[in-house]
């Protein structure tokens, strides 16, 4: 189908793509912007003129440390699983990268394609074991570079073929990856994945052990299958570690992201007339964000192999990208950032607003020790209630712990940051109170010597009142 045709389904790919095809000349500004969004997403924003700091560049690969991340682990021995649209697996980025290219959508469904539908699926599976060779303008490296990449399409630029099956065929193709070895699923898709045959595939993976990430919905809120019960919730952010004006704000995410990564001006590729070129894509949204944190936890895992995936996630809302700064509020303390920079840093638990538990830092994961941490899914809400779904009986067959439904875990629902082997740049550590002045707000928090369990807040309900005070005062950039 044409890229402005909604699906009568109302389900959406997640990047925004804002300016999905950019004219570029060398030194030149931002020209022009078309939109790759199916007319049921928001509209897009016209295209402004760009200062020369926020051209589209590929600006995440410095600010995430992928040289001192690729030092330790390239995501080697990690089996990543993307679910998307067409794929074009001929570009540079991805020849020869792809260990299967497989859909499970009847009716003749191709799971590939070389026009301007798969141009999504294309960046997104770039962002994780992308070349870096690219074709008429620079390459996507990937943040996995070794890890091995199944694609399953779902054959929406196939004239929407696996539409009348799509619920079966989602939770078919959940079970294909997860039997395909699948430790890591990354679905930058949304909207109308709480259907119960998806939901159930679901809880098996999980049960399974397999780490399912998904992101925002580009329109300022949380849909399925990120809103669902044990997945990673990706938000995102722009160079600057702000949360995008798309991306999932205040009480309409209220306990509902778990994390962020970029995803805003990211220099990738498109299809014109037919032929790919890179560097031709301004892309933006969740879904760009989303494989980063796909692809950046692979990365971690091949470093410790013998990490269940629970501990990687627990480390993971442990070890978030922190600075000293000033908040774009007023006041001053820690800020989010996209590494660890200093040491005593504070207790971070799950943000009330966009950022969840902070901004994704994998190269700093790689500094902690998974051993350290419970085999407990930090984004599991242990409840039975038929709004958080999968429920935690289906996830883990076992019924609810002697806490009730409601229950979060034993221990603090805060993600510390001690304990920590310190890595070259910073240290971490803790022990003393911490006073932070963020927007006029004074929060006196310790920095706790121990890790806590971190879990996930409950899905409906909504932020207390001061993290919502905190997360007006420190909009797009404080804790």
């Amino acid at each position: 189908m044409s890229p402005t045709t909604a699906r009568p389904t109302g389900r959406r790919r997640r990047a925004l793509a804002t300016a999905a095809a950019l004219s570029l000349a060398l030194g030149a500004t931002l020209a022009s912007a078309l939109s790759h969004a199916p007319a049921a997403q928001a509209a897009v924003p016209a295209p402004v003129a760009l200062s020369a700091a926020d051209q589209p560049t590929q600006w995440w690969y410095d600010a995430m440390g992928y040289a001192e991340l690729h030092k330790y682990g390239t995501g080697k021995g990690i089996t990543v699983a993307v679910i998307d649209e067409p794929i074009d697996p001929s570009v540079p980025e991805l020849k020869g990268k792809l260990a299967s290219v497989t859909t499970l959508c009847p009716n003749k469904a191709v799971a590939t394609g070389t026009g301007a539908a798969a141009d999504h699926a294309t960046n997104v599976a770039s962002l994780i074991v992308g070349t870096g060779r690219g074709n008429g303008g620079p390459g996507v490296r990937g943040i996995a570079p070794d890890a091995t990449l199944r694609f399953y399409a779902l054959g929406r630029g196939d004239n929407d073929v696996c539409n009348n099956s799509f619920d079966q065929t989602m939770a078919q193709t959940m079970d294909r990856a997860v039997k395909d070895g699948a430790k890591i699923i990354s679905i930058s898709l949304d909207g109308g994945f709480n259907q119960p045959l998806f939901i159930a595939a679901l809880a098996r993976a999980e049960r399974a052990g397999v780490i399912v990430v998904s992101g925002t919905d580009d329109q300022g809120g949380v849909d399925y299958p990120a809103l669902a019960n044990g997945v990673v919730s990706v938000n995102f952010v722009d160079r600057h570690a702000k949360l995008d004006p798309l991306a999932a704000h205040g009480t309409k995410s209220a306990g509902l992201v778990d994390i962020a990564a970029p995803g805003t001006n990211m220099l990738m590729g498109s299809h014109r007339g037919g032929r790919w070129v890179s560097g031709t894509c301004a892309c933006r949204g969740s879904s760009l964000a989303t494989p980063l944190v796909a692809g950046g936890l692979a990365a971690v895992w091949s470093h410790f192999p013998q990490a269940t995936g629970n501990q990687l996630l627990q480390m993971m809302v442990n070890t978030p990208g922190l600075t000293r700064g000033s908040a774009s509020g007023g006041g001053s303390g820690w800020v989010y950032g996209f590494r660890r920079v200093g040491s005593g840093f504070p207790a971070v638990k799950q943000s009330g607003g966009g950022f969840g538990w902070g901004i994704f830092d994998p190269a700093d994961m790689m500094y902690r020790q998974p051993a350290q941490f419970p085999d407990v899914n930090p984004v599991l809400e242990i409840s039975n209630d038929d709004k958080v779904l999968p429920t935690w009986s289906q996830v883990t067959g076992k019924p609810l712990p002697g806490q009730g439904s409601t229950a979060t875990a034993t221990g603090t629902a805060s993600a510390t940051s001690g304990g920590a082997a310190a890595a070259p740049h910073s240290a971490d550590g803790g022990g003393s109170p911490l006073v932070w002045v963020l927007g006029g707000v004074v929060i006196v928090l310790v920095a706790a010597g121990g890790v806590a369990m971190a879990v996930r807040r409950g899905r409906s309900r909504q932020a207390p009142a001061e993290e919502k005070a905190l997360e007006g005062s420190s909009h797009g950039s404080g804790i």
